[in-house]
């Protein structure tokens, strides 16, 4: 972290970077293991190493099978702070949020409004295309005026912004097919698509739900997925980022560079 340290203290230039990438190598059992960490690159900031997510490790890809419902949403939060830092484009289309019934109880309105803010966090609304129903956004401004939340708590979580413009703006309904029961979550690549998908829906409790985690070819993904919710979907293709990859080997050893994302072998 040393490498870190000085880029961030100015010890040496260069080219302006978008993220900081850390590879850190290292042996279990003998067998080769590697993991991916990242940050945002903020040119002021606190010199701190606090602020990195995991977003790869061995064997990710083996997300297949039956999960509870509070499973499946830890796999997603994963698989979101991933693709913010790694793709082109971030796909997030789930019919339902939470949970608004005419028996729902105050916590049942909390968790709702708790979901909204979380994937608030986890979306770069720059990059995503997000569809949910109209009725589940309605339910979100609906729960909001129950539990009588102050507007300014509203801004200050970033409920009345981007996710929400995205969900309730009448250009984005219009490009949706009227009614969608697919959940799928995906990460665009120039080359691929992973796709988080199955019977999931952005909700939490025990209830299990059948989830897999698959690489496509974007043509499939096209034809099969993206093609029953909208018309003339287009992918989005990389800005070639420059971000700086630091290395650690096994043996503590460290290198540094300056290179593109779409460079970064990280699988």
């Amino acid at each position: 972290y040393s490498y870190y340290n000085a880029y961030m203290a100015g010890q040496f230039c260069a080219p302006e970077v978008k993220r900081i990438f850390i590879c850190q190598k290292y042996k279990i059992d003998r067998k080769k293991c590697k993991a991916f960490w990242v940050k945002d690159f903020e040119e002021v900031c606190k010199l701190n190493i606090h602020d990195f997510y995991l977003i790869n490790h061995n064997d990710t890809d083996k997300v297949d099978g039956i999960y509870s419902r509070d499973n499946s949403l830890r796999y997603l939060e994963r698989l979101l702070v991933r693709w913010r830092s790694l793709c082109n484009e971030v796909i997030v289309a789930t019919p339902f949020i939470g949970y608004d019934f005419p028996f729902s109880n105050v916590k049942d309105k909390e968790e709702l409004i708790a979901l909204w803010h979380l994937l608030n966090g986890l979306l770069d609304m720059d990059k995503t295309l997000f569809f949910t129903r109209s009725k589940t956004y309605g339910s979100l401004k609906k729960n909001q005026k129950e539990l009588d939340i102050p507007t300014d708590v509203l801004k200050e979580w970033d409920l009345m912004t981007n996710l929400q413009k995205v969900v309730d703006n009448p250009k984005t309904r219009a490009k949706m097919k009227e009614q969608f029961h697919l959940k799928i979550y995906a990460g665009v690549f120039d080359d691929r698509i992973e796709l988080f998908s199955g019977s999931y829906n952005v909700q939490t409790n025990e209830t299990m739900e059948n989830m897999c985690l698959r690489t496509l070819t974007r043509d499939h993904f096209k034809t099969n997925y993206m093609d029953v919710m909208i018309d003339n979907f287009s992918y989005r293709e990389s800005n070639h980022d420059n971000v700086l990859l630091i290395t650690i080997e096994d043996d503590g050893n460290s290198t540094i560079k300056v290179c593109e994302l779409n460079k970064i072998k990280i699988f």
